[in-house]
């Protein structure tokens, strides 16, 4: 987490990324009632670039005062153009006008949108396909819904919404045709309403009515076009997500936890999945400088595709699998207001929010990126070492590969993985990658716990590699192999001939069990011992093995040189064309 800004400054913030994924942020700066504008440096940084941060990253933010010309600089919504210049929409308080400044390469353009009645408040900034901005935003006054276009040469403004006290907490985006978006609260009816401009008109629809619901409304358009909206449901202190399907509206709770989902915003990744951060401070403190200090958090949550979603997410620590992933940004002092959210090409997540640190509110920021997923043998019997039991067998054996798919961030497998390759005599089998399936052993686990897949394959005569890849849901890659294995020939396998003597043993008299086998073929072979309950004791061996005769010893001691207390214990082999297992017991 990196602190941008000194402080009292980071009120009404917003927050985008340029094409090269660098994020740029616009706030008020509170002592001074101005506009500013923070960007990211590269890790060389700039000349009187603000240079501290938790967590130090070796990079450092310029900022600098837009506007300064009487009170200025509230609801701040920034977006940045094809060429990497920013443009944001403000308020002027001093006029009570809405307000507009572009970066033209060396200095800020300023100019007033509209200054009929109080206009401006709640606005928010879209670009569409030819870097023209588009605002939304609500006349005071009047208590409308107005939107400003600038057409090339100037502003065109109309109302979009009058019926009644419209036009709070507004969010605009544009589609690839050009038309405006539009989500807002209804303070009226206590709804969630949402207006789209096709040609010259504007089409209007409640998107939730239940209960007095819309507060902080977010929205982003997935690539298909389609609005996804969070926002505050007031009556039960809920966080809520609502997306239109094509013909209709659905509604969910997300989070209802207790005071979830003030200063709620939504950003949509490639794959059309919703990600949101918000915080848990209720509504009515906001206006308090001692707003709600046990809980003021920061969360985070994203939902994948491939889940319908049923219902409220996991709790703050789950991101257990469920519909929704909930997590935990920032507890420290009281984090999250005015908290934005941006995703850059690579779907890494960029926020900037606002924390009171004791009677300082500083302007922080937080980059969050996707963990890939790991694979590794299931360290189950017969899968210590290697992916495939048994290790070798005669044509038309079946043979069982199993992978283990692990992510830190619980993310599950895209759709149709962790895939398994073969190849035969080096050349890939017809059907390959398969895509295995989740073992029901593994099936109360969690993706950050690790989860087993497998898939059962008859084989034929031949030489054998094998490997597995999956993607997760953030399309984040992962890969094992190629590997060698398993043999199949004709020719029958030496017999293993497994010897372990004495079955008996008392280590206080320095007595010990040896563990001889024949092994059919070389290759990676591991001898451990067991609880009869599964938990390794000791591992003897992990190596290569020879062809033929192989040994070793166990002399009672466990992994960390300590006497083992008596009782029954396993000793297990696998490798090559074995996989073996034999009591022992340990007497005093």
């Amino acid at each position: 987490m990196e602190k941008v800004d000194f402080c009292q400054t980071g009120e009404y913030l917003s927050i985008t990324v340029d094409a090269n994924d660098r994020p740029h942020i616009s706030y008020l700066d509170v002592l001074n009632r101005d506009l500013k504008y923070a960007k990211r440096n590269s890790a060389t940084g700039a000349p009187g670039a603000v240079s501290y941060a938790n967590g130090w990253t070796g990079v450092s933010w310029s900022t600098e005062t837009v506007d300064s010309e009487g009170d200025v600089g509230g609801f701040t919504s920034i977006a940045v153009d094809s060429e990497g210049n920013p443009h944001i929409s403000y308020y002027d308080s001093t006029n009570d006008s809405l307000k507009y400044a572009k970066w033209h390469g060396n200095s800020w353009l300023i100019s007033a949108v509209d200054s009929y009645g109080k206009a401006g408040w709640d606005t928010s900034i879209a670009l569409d396909s030819q870097d023209l901005p588009h605002i939304s935003y609500r006349n005071w006054t009047n208590y409308d819904l107005k939107y400003a276009k600038w057409t090339g040469a100037s502003w065109s403004t109309q109302t979009v919404d009058s019926e009644g006290d419209v036009g709070r907490f507004t969010s605009i985006a544009v589609d690839s045709a050009g038309n405006p978006h539009i989500s807002y609260y209804d303070s009226t009816n206590d709804d969630l309403k949402y207006a789209k401009r096709t040609g010259d008109s504007w089409s209007i629809q409640v998107v939730d009515s239940e209960g007095d619901t819309g507060y902080y409304t977010s929205m982003a358009l997935d690539s298909n076009g389609n609005p996804h909206i969070v926002y505050w449901d007031s009556t039960n202190d809920d966080l809520k997500y609502a997306e239109w399907t094509g013909n209709s509206w659905s509604t969910e709770t997300v989070d209802s936890g207790g005071f979830s989902g003030s200063y709620a915003s939504i950003s949509v990744d490639s794959k059309g999945n919703p990600h949101a951060v918000y915080s848990v401070v209720p509504y009515f403190y906001i206006s308090s400088r001692d707003w709600d200090r046990a809980n003021g958090d920061l969360k985070y949550a994203q939902r994948n595709s491939g889940s319908a979603a049923t219902g409220a997410g996991d709790s703050d620590d789950g991101r257990t699998g469920g519909a929704w992933q909930i997590s935990t940004i920032d507890s420290e002092d009281d984090a999250g207001k005015y908290a934005a959210i941006t995703l850059d090409s690579k779907s890494g997540i960029h926020v900037a929010y606002s924390a009171d640190e004791g009677d300082c509110l500083v302007l922080k920021y937080v980059s969050l990126k996707n963990s890939p997923p790991l694979l590794s043998w299931p360290q189950e019997p017969g899968y210590v070492s290697d992916g495939v039991n048994p290790d070798a067998g005669k044509p038309n054996d079946v043979f069982y590969f199993r992978i283990n798919y692990y992510d830190a961030d619980n993310d599950r497998p895209k759709t149709g993985y962790p895939k398994f390759r073969v190849r035969k005599d080096g050349v890939e089998m017809q059907g390959s990658p398969f895509a295995m399936t989740e073992a029901s052993a593994s099936g109360g686990a969690s993706y950050s716990a690790g989860k087993t897949y497998m898939y059962a394959k008859l084989l034929d005569n031949g030489s054998y590699e094998y490997s597995f890849e999956a993607y997760d849901a953030n399309d984040s890659f992962a890969s094992a192999g190629w590997f060698s294995g398993p043999s199949v020939s004709t020719s029958p396998p030496l017999a293993q001939e497994v010897d372990i003597y004495p079955g008996v043993f008392n280590p206080d008299k320095d007595e010990k069990t040896s563990i001889s086998f024949n092994a059919s073929l070389p290759g990676e072979t591991t001898i451990a011992v067991y609880q009869v309950s599964g938990k390794k004791v000791a591992e003897l061996f992990s190596g290569q093995s020879v062809s033929g005769i192989n040994t070793a010893v166990w002399n009672g001691m466990d992994s960390g040189g300590s006497m083992v207390d008596s009782g029954v214990y396993l000793i297990r082999i696998d490798g090559p064309g074995i996989s073996y297992e034999k009591k022992v017991v340990v007497i005093k």
